[in-house]
């Protein structure tokens, strides 16, 4: 029982640390905001030619928007 009562006593002692350091954090540090800016490079995705058995006709190729450029702005037109 002796044994007992000292593991919990020392489980308790390291929560109630535990609790108390969080609990200094929180009251104490100041998180920063900044702004992050992480640039994200878009794949040239080519269109490979279809390949078809000889009689059957290929199908249509799919338009292609021209409305925007890769870096999603609107197009200008000078």
């Amino acid at each position: 029982m002796p044994t007992l009562v000292r593991l919990l006593s020392l489980i308790v002692l390291l929560v109630g640390a535990v609790v108390g350091v969080m609990a200094a954090l929180v009251t104490f540090v100041e998180p920063r905001q900044t702004e992050i800016v992480v640039p994200v490079p878009l794949p040239n995705v080519a269109q490979a030619p279809a390949a078809t058995s000889p009689g059957v006709p290929a199908a249509p190729e799919p338009l292609r928007d021209t409305t925007t450029t890769g870096s999603l702005a609107p197009v200008t037109t000078p």
